[in-house]
């Protein structure tokens, strides 16, 4: 099996159900963030705006994630990734 080069093959490589929660996580991301590239970083999705990778979004077996990759969004989203 090869791996994704782009978003559209990441989400059209997950099981049906993960497909249906990515799209919307993606067109989400696509709002908040207009003008950023798509890219595969640590071969998962991931949006890039000025030079950056802003934020990674991953799929897996029972459960989907957000990865803010900037000190600035982390601090952002402080209050909702605390424990």
């Amino acid at each position: 099996m090869t791996k994704p080069t782009t978003v559209t093959e990441s989400i059209a490589a997950q099981p049906p159900a993960s497909r249906a929660v990515l799209r919307s996580v993606r067109a989400a991301l696509r709002k908040a963030l207009p003008g950023a590239e798509e890219r595969i970083g640590y071969g998962i999705p991931c949006y890039r705006s000025g030079g950056r990778n802003v934020i990674y979004f991953a799929a897996w077996k029972e459960h989907w994630s957000l990865y803010p990759a900037t000190p600035t969004l982390v601090a952002a989203l402080r209050a909702e990734l605390a424990p």
